[in-house]
């Protein structure tokens, strides 16, 4: 009977020190937990306008905080203080005793855009960094390329049908050399394989739901072939104007198009520099030797025909260049 009771006894001591000890490791463990849930950004995602800063700040730290930017070259960040350097995304990261707290951060230039059009970026560069889906059209919890599109311009009153193709279709078609920000860039092998659709935000750059791997992004606009860009907006939200050889704009426009700009504008200097040539040589020959006159004038007229043929030629090349023929 009493080896019986030192028994029970003996085992209840035993298990009474195991549960002493797990619930010792249980309050050990707790606070480490607690502190390393707590710590956190105050954005984990920034839409930053050029010329302004903003500063994260990591919530319920203790210890030392390292920053990282992904690309400098689109933001720098010094303690926290972000300063935009180029339109673009990057991934800002805070570094809190071994763990990494990561803020989206998208830099964009609002300087020469309309309400509308400041309105209509902004929004989708809200849902940057959010999930590619196919088929899909939630901001949300996951869209494809067309659906990215629609439901931005849906959020503004336009309908867009959940098709690339169809979306290039039933807009308004505009040059290359007159996008303009919240217009639309169409991109496949042709028109007719139009598979992609991005929204352009100005300064070369476009924002679309990408892939499943990367989800809404921020691309280069040619990152690949396009062809074609559409306009959503009505008109008069628009300058519309093409931008001049010097324009800071024309720096992000596809080279083709700015060479065709040039070539056109080098033929009009050269039909001008001709007609003054052959004016100030026919003036000449009227002085010296007025039975040369009209023979000078037909040179002349053949002259200016052919510096003018030189003009149509480029202008119908730039035209060809913009529809894609060359």
């Amino acid at each position: 009977m009493t080896a019986g009771k030192d028994f029970i006894f003996m085992k209840t001591k035993k298990i009474f020190v195991l549960a002493m000890l797990l619930t010792f490791c249980a309050l050990m463990m707790t606070p480490v937990r607690a502190e390393a849930a707590a710590a956190r950004l105050n954005k984990s995602k920034v839409v930053l306008e050029m010329d302004t800063q903003f500063k994260l700040k990591v919530k319920n730290a203790s210890g030392k905080v390292k920053w990282y930017t992904s690309d400098k070259k689109v933001v720098k960040v010094k303690k926290g203080l972000l300063t935009p350097v180029s339109v673009g995304s990057a991934k800002v990261t805070a570094r809190v005793n071994g763990r990494y707290l990561t803020c989206t951060v998208a830099v964009v230039d609002y300087s020469d855009m309309t309400v509308e059009q400041q309105e209509v970026v902004s929004y989708a560069l809200q849902y940057l960094g959010n999930r590619y889906v196919y088929g899909g059209s939630s901001l949300t919890n996951g869209t494809d390329c067309s659906g990215f599109t629609m439901s931005v311009y849906k959020n503004f009153g336009y309908e867009l049908t959940h098709n690339a193709y169809m979306q290039m279709k039933e807009i308004k078609s505009v040059k290359m050399s007159n996008i303009q920000p919240g217009d639309l860039i169409f991109y496949g092998s042709s028109k007719s394989s139009c598979s992609h659709v991005a929204l352009y935000i100005g300064k070369g750059k476009v924002v679309h739901a990408s892939t499943a791997s990367t989800g809404i992004v921020i691309s280069n606009y040619n990152y690949r072939k396009y062809v074609a860009v559409g306009r959503v907006l009505k008109t008069e939200t628009y300058k519309e104007e093409t931008p001049t050889i010097g324009d800071p704009e024309v720096a992000y426009l596809p080279e083709d198009i700015v060479n065709g700009q040039n070539e056109t504008e080098a033929a009009k200097q050269q039909a001008e520099a001709a007609a003054q040539q052959a004016d100030t040589a026919g003036q000449a020959v009227k002085q010296t030797n007025p039975d040369a006159q009209q023979k000078q004038e037909a040179k002349q007229a053949g002259s200016q025909e052919e510096a003018v043929t030189s003009g149509m030629r480029y202008q119908s090349m730039e035209e060809a260049i913009i529809s894609g023929r060359y």
